[in-house]
């Protein structure tokens, strides 16, 4: 994830002085793409932007804290939260790994990529 954003130029995100929730797919999510998508999606910078925005919101949220409903991503478009009984989901994907700490913010490891509407 992270050298995909130095590809498509976002490091700067990560580097703000606001704090970032980042729900970050796991290294098997991205083999659950169809084939060839995510080179597809990393040979375009500006797409590849987009996705990776889509898995950051704005604030620094613990999986205790999220209320279920939409969210804005840094993308611009929405995120639906679910809670239910412990188990939180992000647009479908489930929070596997939650509440790591970073720098900026906070990770959720969730179990599959998220790609926003073109």
């Amino acid at each position: 994830f992270l050298s995909a954003a130095k590809t498509a130029g976002i490091m700067g995100e990560f580097e703000s002085r606001h704090p970032l929730t980042l729900f970050l797919p796991t290294d098997t999510a991205f083999t659950q793409l169809p084939d060839g998508e995510w080179e597809t999606i990393s040979r375009n910078r500006k797409r590849l932007a987009e996705v990776l925005r889509y898995h950051m919101v704005k604030g620094r949220m613990k999986v205790t804290e999220v209320k279920p409903g939409l969210t804005q991503s840094l993308s611009g478009s929405d995120l639906m939260l679910k809670s239910d009984n412990g188990m939180v989901t992000v647009n479908g994907a489930r929070v596997t790994e939650s509440d790591l700490p970073a720098d900026n913010g906070i990770i959720h490891g969730i179990d599959r990529v998220l790609i926003p509407p073109e």
